[in-house]
């Protein structure tokens, strides 16, 4: 009886011993697990935040040295009569794919912000493709005073180019926001 109690017990605290560093292997895995995650997600949060801002620095860019600049030319209450080419829905292709990954970003003013910079850059888009047709409305009824030498056509176009000045102030406004917001979306990127 006692050999059987003595193989009890040898096989309890040899039980009870493996169970015991099993139990840290499994929480040391879990741990490592946990850690390998965070790293990961880490990773992931970084590369989308490099994304978007050479998203945002590549468009600025762009529109910098295209349509900035005529924004930028106007004189004061002065119509902006170039046609902006903004010929498709999608230029924003990092934001609108990978905005899930927005509640990703611990910091709430920088999540902000870049909400903020895509949803006027997106108006600021609606803007000029207003002005453009704008701009044909008026230079279309232009012609047509020309041509016909109308004097109610002259008033119509007279309104027309009012109306362009006031919408070219408004962009003027929407670009100077947009200059702001972009570089302090880029100071915040590049900070963190």
């Amino acid at each position: 009886m006692t050999e059987a109690l003595c193989a009890l017990l040898g096989a309890l605290v040899g039980g009870l011993i493996t169970g015991h560093y099993t139990l840290r292997g499994v929480r040391e895995q879990y741990r490592l697990e946990q850690e390998m995650r965070e790293t990961t997600e880490k990773g992931l949060i970084r590369n989308f935040r490099q994304m978007i801002r050479t998203e945002v620095q590549t468009l600025w860019d762009h529109y910098l040295n295209d349509m900035g600049r005529e924004v930028e030319g106007l004189g004061e209450h002065e119509p902006l009569l170039a046609i902006y080419p903004v010929t498709q829905n999608n230029y924003f292709s990092v934001y609108d794919n990978n905005c899930a990954s927005l509640g990703s970003i611990e910091d709430e003013h920088l999540r902000g912000l870049i909400v903020k910079v895509y949803t006027r850059a997106k108006g600021l888009l609606d803007a000029f493709r207003m002005n453009n047709e704008l701009i044909k409305d008026y230079r279309e009824t232009d012609f047509q005073r020309l041509h016909f030498q109308n004097l109610h056509l002259r008033d119509l176009a007279k309104q027309k180019l009012e109306a362009l000045r006031n919408y070219a102030d408004s962009i003027k406004q929407e670009h100077a926001t947009m200059r702001q917001l972009v570089q302090d979306l880029l100071n915040n990127l590049n900070n963190n």
